[in-house]
């Protein structure tokens, strides 16, 4: 894809009506570890607004954002996180 075709892609896309909820919760994460879970806890920046699309909308969100999904192997297999990274 051509640089000047991906700025206007940027540009037409509409910024999810999440991405601040999401944004404001991050900033009190700092690099702490979370469960996407965490995010529609009782607290979290979603609450119970779940729906069946979510986690791909809400990793997109959090991509964007500047976090990383990284597994982590304990007892009884594998864990799945998120953390923000370092600006």
């Amino acid at each position: 894809m051509q640089k000047g075709a991906f700025s206007e892609q940027e540009e037409r896309t509409t910024e999810d009506v999440w991405f601040d909820d999401l944004h404001d919760w991050l900033l009190t994460k700092d690099e702490t570890p979370f469960k996407f879970k965490e995010i529609f806890e009782p607290g979290g920046p979603l609450g119970n607004r779940r729906e069946p699309n979510d986690q791909r909308r809400i990793s997109e969100i959090l991509t964007k954002l500047g976090c990383e999904r990284f597994r982590i192997r304990k007892e009884g297999g594998k864990q799945r996180f998120w953390v923000k990274k370092s600006e």
